[in-house]
C-alpha cells in the first residue's frame, strides 16, 4: 500500500510529470487542488494524471491551454461514485486516457493491446521486460487479426488501418503505463535495443477492467489461446529469413529462444511446437543461449 501525498508534495508531483514549471500558476488554483484531493492525493494517481494532461497538450497542438485540459481529465474522476478508493479513481483515468476521441468517436486498440500484452506476456510477472520488436510485431498481429470487429466502428482504425497499432508503445510510454528503456546489444556495442515492461501491479490490475467491459467483449472474450498465436505468426512471419542458430541474436530471437514453445502450447499449437523442438538449428540456437541446463 502506498501512503497519500501531502497537497505540496502532490502538486510537486503534478507539476513534474506533466512537464510544468515548478511555479507554473496553475499550482495555486483551487481546481488543481480539489483535483488532487478526487486522487486521494495518491502518487499512481496524480502521476498518470500529469502524464495525461502532457500527452493531451501536446496532441492538442497548443490549441487548449492548462486549465481547460485539466477540466477535461477531471471529468474522468467525477464519473466514479462518491466513496470511491483511489483505486478506482485511477481506472477510471486510465479507461479515459487509453480511450482517447477520434474524430469524434473513442478507439478500443489501445485497451485491446493491452490486455493482450498483459495476456500472454505476464503470466508469470506483471514486471517481465519484454524486447520493444516483440511488442510491436505483436500488437499489428492482434489488430490485424481483429479486423473484422475494428473495421466497424473503430475511428482509428478507420483511419490508419493496421497500422495504428504502432502508435501504442508510444502513447503507453508516455502515459507511463509501459516503461520502456533502451539498453545496449553487447557490452562494448554501440547499438541500443529498447524493451517495454510495467512497473506496477496495479497498473498490470487495470488488465481486468477491460475484460469485465461490456464494451471490450467481441475484443477479449475466449483470447488468450488466439493472443499467444498471433505471437508466435508476428515473430515467425518477422523472422522467417533468420537461422535460429545465429551466433548473435538480437533480444527478440533470445526470448523466442526461451518463449516460443510455452506460447505455441498456450495457443494449442501442438504439431508447431512439436516440429520447433525436433528443429535443430533451434535446439542448438537455445543450447548456445540458454546452456544446457537451462536449454534442456
Amino acid at each position: 500500500t502506498v501512503p497519500p501525498l501531502s497537497l505540496k508534495e502532490s502538486i510537486r508531483l503534478f507539476l513534474t510529470e506533466s512537464d510544468l514549471r515548478p511555479n507554473h500558476r496553475i499550482a495555486n488554483t483551487s481546481i488543481l487542488a480539489d483535483f488532487l484531493k478526487a486522487c486521494h492525493h495518491h502518487p499512481l494517481s496524480i502521476r498518470h494524471a500529469g502524464r495525461w494532461l502532457n500527452l493531451k497538450r501536446a496532441t492538442a497542438g497548443g490549441q487548449k491551454g492548462t486549465d481547460e485540459v485539466l477540466a477535461e481529465i477531471n471529468e474522468a474522476t467525477k464519473e466514479t461514485v462518491r466513496g470511491s478508493s483511489c483505486l478506482d479513481v485511477l481506472y477510471a483515468m486510465m479507461l479515459r486516457s487509453m480511450s482517447p476521441m477520434v474524430n469524434g468517436a473513442q478507439t478500443k486498440i489501445i485497451r485491446l493491446c493491452f490486455a493482450a500484452f498483459v495476456t500472454v506476456f505476464c503470466k508469470e510477472s506483471y514486471s517481465t521486460p519484454i524486447p520493444f520488436e516483440v511488442a510491436t510485431e505483436f500488437f499489428l498481429k492482434v489488430v490485424e487479426n481483429e479486423s473484422a470487429v475494428l473495421s466497424i466502428d473503430d475511428p482509428l482504425f478507420k483511419s490508419h488501418g493496421r497500422r495504428a497499432s504502432m502508435l501504442v508503445p508510444q502513447i503507453l510510454g508516455a502515459l507511463g503505463v509501459f516503461s520502456i528503456t533502451k539498453h545496449s546489444t553487447t557490452a562494448d556495442s554501440e547499438k541500443k535495443e529498447s524493451s517495454i515492461k510495467i512497473d506496477s501491479e496495479v497498473i498490470h490490475g487495470f488488465c481486468k477492467q477491460i475484460f469485465n467491459d461490456i464494451e471490450m467483449q467481441q475484443l477479449v472474450r475466449h483470447s488468450e489461446q488466439r493472443w499467444n498465436e498471433a505471437y508466435v505468426q508476428s515473430y515467425l512471419q518477422a523472422k522467417s529469413n533468420f537461422f535460429w542458430d545465429n551466433l548473435q541474436p538480437d533480444k527478440s530471437r533470445k526470448y523466442a529462444l526461451e518463449k516460443a514453445p510455452t506460447h505455441m502450447i498456450q495457443a494449442a499449437m501442438y504439431n508447431d511446437v512439436e516440429s520447433l523442438l525436433r528443429n535443430e538449428s533451434f535446439i542448438r540456437g537455445r543450447f548456445w543461449y540458454q546452456w544446457w541446463t537451462e536449454g534442456t
